[in-house]
């Protein structure tokens, strides 16, 4: 009848050494796991990834929110606009995960040939054609202008005595063309200016200039011409007809 406590007694005793060793591996935990996840205990270092691919800011800003948003907050991400560079700090493994993210991202950017067509018309009868064409990345806005400059008197300028003198500015006047394709959306601007015959009411060394302007943001298949619109040229019996061509170049 005595055996129950004696058999008691050794539990407990054989269990005191597993209760400190379990105690003692439950408390090393934390700080086995905080030890390891010190920054005392990384080991960065910097690194500066030149993008060569890259030659506008927007992009720039693409790139390096991506690989903030893909490494975390551990790593360090800097850019450098002056370079167009990304610089990160970290660990050789995250400047590993960092170096192949942006090579991945840092792809050259596709080139198009934006060719537009404007086909006149006078009195419903054809009148010719010009052709227009402008090489642009994606996204990028190019630009075209035809036509001359106008002089015009915006004030005088006179001190005390002095005889005034005549304040100029100068106005372009003929056809003006911008473009930015990206995806495939076309965003396009097609302006015709043209000088009047009746004279300024204002002052009558000033003329007056008519113009007309085409804004047009479409679907375009590259390889597939479309139409945009018309233009009724100014102080003309004329108008233009406009159309695009956008052809991605190998």
């Amino acid at each position: 009848m005595n055996t129950l406590p004696a058999s008691g007694a050794r539990r407990r005793v054989l269990s005191k050494p597993i209760a400190k060793a379990l105690t003692a591996l439950v408390l090393a935990l934390p700080f086995a796991a905080f030890a390891q996840d010190s920054p005392k205990d990384r080991q960065e270092s910097t690194e500066v990834f030149r993008l060569a691919h890259v030659t506008q800011m927007n992009n720039l800003n693409d790139t390096l929110q991506a690989v903030r948003n893909t490494l975390g907050p551990r790593v360090k991400v800097y850019p450098d606009s002056t370079q167009f560079a990304i610089i990160c700090r970290g660990t050789a493994e995250e400047l590993e995960e960092a170096r192949k993210l942006i090579g991945e991202l840092d792809k050259p950017v596709p080139l198009y040939k934006l060719t537009f067509t404007t086909t006149q018309f006078e009195d419903g009868k054809h009148a010719g054609s010009q052709r227009y064409t402008l090489l642009a990345a994606e996204g990028q806005k190019v630009e075209l202008k035809e036509g001359i400059r106008v002089p015009i008197m915006t004030g005088t300028i006179g001190q005390n005595d002095s005889a005034p003198q005549s304040s100029i500015s100068y106005v372009d006047i003929g056809l003006s063309i911008s473009a930015t394709f990206q995806g495939s959306t076309l965003k396009a601007k097609v302006e015709e200016s043209a000088i009047a015959d009746e004279k300024s009411t204002v002052s009558i060394q000033d003329p007056v200039i008519r113009q007309i302007t085409l804004a047009s943001e479409a679907t375009i298949t590259p390889g597939k011409p479309a139409t945009l619109g018309s233009l009724d040229i100014p102080n003309s019996t004329r108008h233009r007809d406009v159309e695009v061509l956008v052809e991605r170049l190998p």
